[in-house]
Formats: C-alpha cells, structure tokens, sequence
C-alpha cells in the first residue's frame, strides 16, 4: 500500500491508543491513522489532495456533508468520505477516507493505486485538516493495523 497522501506528510494520530482530542483524561482506541501533508520546511496543509492507498472499486462514497451538523449529527462526524474494496494477497480489505471536503470518485468506479479521490480538509469532529484512514479485513469487519503495509513510510 502507498501514502494516501503526498510527501512531505506527517502521521499525526497512529494507530494506537491515545488521548481523546474531545475529552481531555479520556483515551481511546484510535484504529485508524491520521496523515497531513506538510510543506517543505514541515507546516501543515489544511487541504491536501487524498490518494487511493491500493487499486480497488469504490464501494461508497458518500459526499451529503453538511457543515452544520459538524458536532450534533453523528452521520456528519467524519465528513464526506469514500470506502474503497481491495484485493491483496488474495484477501479483501476495505479501506475508508475520512474528513474529504469533496470527493473525486463516485459508487461503483474503479480506482488505481495513488489516484486522488478526494481533498481532506477540517470537516467533521475534526481538530483540524486531515484525513483519517482506516483498513478492515472481510468478512469480519475488523480494524487492521496497516501501519508495516505501507511502503514509503
């Protein structure tokens, strides 16, 4: 799998447990990875072309965001976003972009590995642009942990 953003970047939340940004002395199981792309001397861009990790077909692509639902609507809390189904290693994955300000692909489409879907910006229960990516295995439906997957870490 590649970056699904472009270099110069920075994970900002891996994989992992961590403090919640919402409720201060709360954690919580972040099973995803947060990324940002950087300029060169490493500031971040608060919008960022989004790139397809793996080659698949667009399985949902949700793109209704509605700004004003943000904090009081739990469908609108990762923004629109886009759920792609992979074949690797003769295994499905599903992988799912969060927090696009728009979307680039539509249901049914098929994408290559490194084509923008979309541009991640700070929508959403968000402290700010980027997009958060989450892998699950099928049929189970579980959380992975693709952080060794990704090959120009």
């Amino acid at each position: 799998m590649k970056l699904p953003v472009e270099k110069p970047y920075k994970i900002t939340s891996p994989f992992a447990m961590r403090e919640n940004p919402f409720q201060r002395g709360k954690t919580e199981n972040h099973q995803a990875i947060d990324f940002i792309s950087t300029n060169d001397a490493g500031q971040p861009l608060a919008e960022a072309p989004v790139l397809a990790m793996a080659g698949g077909k667009i399985i949902l692509d949700f793109d209704n965001y509605d700004h004003k639902g943000r904090w009081t609507d739990g469908r609108m809390s990762v923004g629109n976003y886009v759920i792609i189904q992979h074949n690797i290693g003769g295994k499905i994955y599903f992988s799912r972009y969060c927090h696009l300000k728009e979307n680039f692909v539509s249901h049914g489409e098929t994408v290559e590995q490194g084509q923008v879907i979309g541009i991640y910006a700070d929508v959403g229960r968000s402290c700010g642009g980027h997009v958060h990516v989450d892998v699950f295995d099928y049929p189970a439906w579980k959380p992975v942990n693709y952080t060794n997957w990704l090959e120009d870490l």
